[in-house]
């Protein structure tokens, strides 16, 4: 199964996650952004987008990981699968989804089997930091990735 994935959101959303992705992992095939300007049309942006998506291998599903829902990227990429693309859109991304999509996306047998590993580690990935009565000491700890 061959998956492009596509980043997708306002302002430098998209180049943010890039930029940590390939800190991260290096250099990654089929991963794409695509930003979306606070002064662009969305008629620009859909040009953008279909032009991204058809240009893509034949064959290829898209998974497109956008930053939220109702926003242009998410409209205009839902435009694009009602119209018929072969294009999976996401939303609400984080870095684990697409660290998880880059991950998964050799391994899972189906696309609806990849979203779901998508979206089950997006949703694990969103905690909150809770004080207890406990003695934590930074001497001893990494800094970190």
């Amino acid at each position: 199964m061959k998956v492009s994935v596509i980043i997708s959101g306002h302002g430098e959303f998209s180049q943010g996650l890039h930029s940590l992705v390939k800190g991260v992992f290096g250099d990654v095939d089929n991963l794409f952004t695509l930003p979306y300007a606070y002064d662009m049309s969305s008629v620009v942006f859909l040009g953008q987008l279909e032009n991204l998506v058809t240009s893509q291998d034949e064959g290829s599903t898209v998974l497109m990981l956008t930053d939220m829902k109702g926003g242009t990227p998410f409209n205009k990429s839902v435009e694009l699968k009602l119209k018929g693309y072969d294009i999976e859109v996401l939303t609400g991304t984080n870095f684990n989804m697409v660290a998880a999509a880059i991950d998964a996306r050799e391994d899972a047998a189906t696309i609806p089997e990849l979203i779901e590993i998508v979206l089950e580690q997006g949703k694990e990935s969103i905690s909150a930091f809770v004080m207890k009565d406990a003695q934590i000491s930074f001497e001893d700890t990494e800094d970190g990735i």
